[in-house]
């Protein structure tokens, strides 16, 4: 007898494809936009460990934001983003700033030491962000924001993803959200435009830096903005403009 895991499993591939259908052009923006992510860094001209370090996160959270908007899961989708958006200050920061400070440099640091540092360099990458890349700054606070308010925190009104009200029976054993087209396009959305708002700093940033990247990057970046654009004016057909 399969375990609910198991049945939770073999029911994936199913909700992938439903969401392909509902909305190809947002799924194939996500998607390529990650894929520009797995190949914009191609090396290094010198050492850059914290930010190979947080790249490597970044790149995963993103790949993570795009499977979860995939199988309807829309909570994980904006908890994934924002683990992006908060890795994308941090990769910056390090990429112009690869020295190693604080207990992090230090043989035999004490624990405390460790967080004390992890906090410096998580202060310092939001503030030097701010200061230094304000569109980019402001970009991804405008998606931090929105997932702070509707994605972060368990409410009731998040509920109503995985909950039907309207059919409440068949509600009790759902593991994957409820399917509906308009919140997978802007699940979707939110995905590739963060995804390409990290991609546009890597930009940004490599020639402070020690970062080699595709010499394609530039060109692919703008080509996701111009695609973001069309899909926005849908978007805003939808929900009206914000």
């Amino acid at each position: 007898m399969a375990s609910t895991i198991d049945r939770i499993l073999a029911h994936e591939p199913q909700a992938i494809a439903w969401t392909r259908q509902a909305a190809p052009d947002y799924v194939r923006y996500a998607e390529d936009a990650f894929e520009v992510m797995c190949n914009a860094v191609i090396g290094y001209s010198g050492s850059a460990m914290l930010f190979r370090a947080t790249w490597v996160h970044a790149r995963k959270s993103a790949g993570l934001a795009v499977l979860s908007a995939l199988r309807q899961h829309r909570v994980e989708n904006g908890q994934n983003l924002r683990q992006l958006i908060e890795m994308t200050s941090l990769f910056g920061f390090v990429a112009i700033h690869p020295e190693i400070t604080g207990g992090w440099g230090k043989a035999n640091a004490t624990g405390e030491e460790i967080r004390a540092s992890n906090e410096e360099y998580r202060v310092n990458a939001i503030n030097w962000l701010k200061t230094q890349h304000p569109d980019v700054s402001a970009g991804l606070k405008f998606f931090k924001d929105h997932i702070n308010s509707n994605l972060a925190h368990g409410t009731i009104l998040n509920t109503g993803h995985v909950y039907d009200y309207a059919e409440s029976d068949a509600s009790d054993q759902r593991f994957f959200d409820v399917p509906m087209v308009d919140d997978v396009k802007l699940s979707m959305f939110m995905t590739g435009r963060t995804i390409a708002t990290a991609l546009a700093l890597l930009v940004l940033v490599e020639p402070k830096s020690s970062i080699v990247t595709n010499p394609k990057l530039r060109g692919e970046v703008l080509e996701l903005e111009q695609r973001a654009m069309g899909l926005h004016e849908d978007l805003d057909a939808i929900y009206g403009k914000d």
